[in-house]
């Protein structure tokens, strides 16, 4: 018909055309795109929890943490010389090695005292 109403329309009494190969290689494509955004997801949702719970630390505070301990510990017993070489002029050697047993004890004590505190 001329004006456009009524009428056969084109694929008029045909069924509809669906897709009948899931296999094609965009469907394959697209199907694993979808499951490794699912699996990503979840991944990012149990590191987010295991924060929340505190089960999981920030690395950078680690290094930084780690660096401390380093650093005092360098600084504490390179200190150590200094510190005791007039204690152990004069000294036998048995009063040496219990003055530096001794000293090195409190060394250790100062370093955990200061981490506790830190």
């Amino acid at each position: 018909m001329a004006n456009g109403h009524g009428g056969a329309r084109v694929g008029a009494g045909h069924k509809t055309q669906i897709v009948t190969d899931a296999t094609d290689d965009y469907f394959v494509e697209y199907s694993a795109a979808r499951a490794k955004e699912k699996t990503h997801l979840a991944h990012i949702a149990e590191l987010k929890e295991k924060k929340m719970r505190g089960e999981l630390i920030d690395k950078h505070q680690v290094m930084t943490d780690a660096d401390f301990v380093g650093r005092l510990a360098r600084d504490s017993f390179m200190a150590l010389p200094e510190r005791i070489a007039s204690l152990l002029v004069g000294r036998t050697e048995r009063e040496i090695m219990e003055e530096l047993r001794h000293e090195i004890r409190e060394t250790l004590q100062a370093i955990s005292d200061g981490l506790i505190h830190a």
